[in-house]
């Protein structure tokens, strides 16, 4: 208890919410104005938020007519719902902006972990806050969509712990469907519970920001007057010349053909399409927690990127299938049976290219690898998805059931039919779909490979070498062309919201 203590007051003494105390390096370069922005941001997102909130009615039966008449009759409506809008839009933009510096940048090690996973957790907010919003339209596209990701939770088969104890209807999963749709089905219930939720978000937020500037006596918005009418200016003319859209009113009894979330859950909702419902679930937890938790494998080697192999591999793997799966749920394609067999194939690929190039480049420079570091996390995740695979595998193949209470709630969580093959009279009968055990394969060979040749290749020189202490190589400053930087980010950060705000026309 003590050394955790002392972990969370060394750390809280380098806390940042919002980049307050990184203000000179604004000076030489542009990145780290993306803390004030998200501030900037917010402020905007809860001062439209208090105006739209006196016109709004959360029912299902006036909701849509109440947002339809804030666009066109109540006063500037049209203007405080598009900057509303597209201000979330810029806020969810700046967070995965800044995320992704603090990743390749290292800002994530000793001692700013708790700051990027700070970080991480404020574009969670951020998306689960627009979830909550973008139902409160009640238009067709919000519906459905909503109705999709709230309902995923029922494919959750009950723990272990449930059946061992004997607890009666636990149902794990339909009580975190209930819970979220406030009954069994979408409806009043939902819209009321996402409405006080949507407002209760970005309240708690406001609070914890304000305790969190009293207690370091902190400037609040470390912007300039020019960056902040310049950000306001383009939201305005977006809001002008993109006005946000209504959508068809909400219809439960007409499923629409082509069912589209928001911009930012476009990545997530196509890995529903290629998934079975229980590991989409799943799977979705475990994603900003396995990004949490990359501030803890991410050890050695210079602050440069490209000295960190393993690190920009698999950053730039993860933007490539956020951007890929996007595309192609826009684009309509998916395929079950294929798409996941190639999707991993190029993962393990990627992973095994990344972790060569690490290990190389540490024993050219003549370095010693850390432990644990961005290899040794990586390792670490397909060696579990391995694990877990193999024992679905071996419960469908009738090989788990007596190895007694031990393993015996892995197969309980995988609690759907068996999809590899069976044993009957010892001879193997393969089922139609192999997609699934060359899935298995390809993830424990994966493993395995990065198993053998990362920890074998670094063993003689860890353990030779066990104490030899790291120093972060910080390049200098960059002072020369500030201005011009200055003014690509600018083009750039607008050119990606109107991007943004073009696909919600288009969807």
């Amino acid at each position: 208890m003590a050394a955790v203590t002392e972990w969370l007051q060394e750390r809280a003494a380098h806390y940042d919410l919002f980049d307050e105390t990184e203000v000179d390096q604004q000076r030489y370069t542009p990145w780290f104005l993306l803390g004030p922005m998200q501030y900037f941001f917010f402020l905007i997102i809860l001062f439209t938020g208090f105006y739209l909130v006196i016109f709004y009615v959360p029912t299902p039966y006036r909701a849509y007519d109440t947002v339809q008449d804030i666009q066109n009759i109540v006063p500037l409506g049209w203007l405080f719902r598009g900057l509303h809008k597209y201000a979330a839009d810029a806020f969810l933009i700046t967070s995965t902006m800044r995320v992704y510096r603090m990743y390749f940048t290292a800002e994530l090690r000793k001692p700013k972990e708790l700051t990027y996973i700070t970080s991480v957790g404020l574009l969670v907010f951020g998306m689960f806050s627009g979830l909550t919003g973008y139902l409160l339209i009640w238009n067709q596209r919000a519906f459905w969509a909503t109705k999709v990701f709230a309902t995923f939770p029922t494919y959750l088969a009950d723990p272990y712990f449930a059946q061992y104890l004997h607890i009666p209807n636990f149902q794990l999963g339909r009580t975190i469907s209930e819970v979220m749709l406030g009954g069994a089905s979408l409806g009043p219930g939902t819209l009321t519970r996402f409405y006080a939720g949507h407002y209760a978000l970005s309240l708690i937020l406001m609070i914890l920001a304000e305790v969190h500037f009293q207690r370091m006596g902190s400037r609040r918005l470390n912007m300039g007057r020019f960056s902040q009418l310049l950000f306001l200016g383009m939201l305005i003319f977006v809001a002008a010349v993109l006005p946000a859209t209504m959508g068809a009113r909400a219809d439960p009894f007409q499923t629409p053909e082509r069912m589209f979330s928001d911009w930012y859950f476009l990545g997530l909702y196509h890995m529903y399409r290629l998934q079975d419902p229980f590991w989409a679930t799943i799977i979705t937890v475990v994603i900003p927690v396995g990004a949490m938790a990359v501030a803890f494998f991410e050890r050695g080697g210079s602050r440069r990127v490209l000295d960190r192999p393993m690190t920009f591999v698999f950053g730039m793997l993860a933007m490539f299938y956020w951007l890929l799966f996007s595309h192609l749920l826009i684009t309509n394609h998916a395929d079950i049976h294929k798409d996941p067999y190639w999707i991993m194939s190029l993962a393990g690929i990627f992973c095994l290219v990344g972790m060569f190039w690490h290990i190389a480049h540490f024993k050219k420079k003549g370095l010693i690898r850390p432990f644990p570091d961005m290899v040794d996390g990586v390792m670490l995740s397909w060696a579990a998805a391995g694990f877990i695979s193999f024992m679905h595998f071996a419960w469908g193949a009738g090989l788990v059931k007596s190895y007694g209470p031990i393993l015996k709630p892995l197969s309980i969580w995988g609690g759907y039919e068996p999809v590899f093959f069976t044993i009957p009279s010892g001879k193997i009968e393969w089922w139609s779909d192999k997609v699934n055990t060359q899935m298995l394969l390809i993830i424990g060979g994966v493993a395995l490979i990065m198993f053998l040749y990362g920890t074998l290749k670094d063993l003689p020189s860890r353990w030779a070498n066990r104490k030899a202490a790291w120093k972060d190589e910080i390049p200098p400053p960059v002072t020369v062309g500030v201005d011009r930087r200055y003014a690509l980010f600018y083009v750039g950060f607008f050119f990606v919201l109107i991007y943004v705000a073009c696909f919600g026309l288009i969807s």
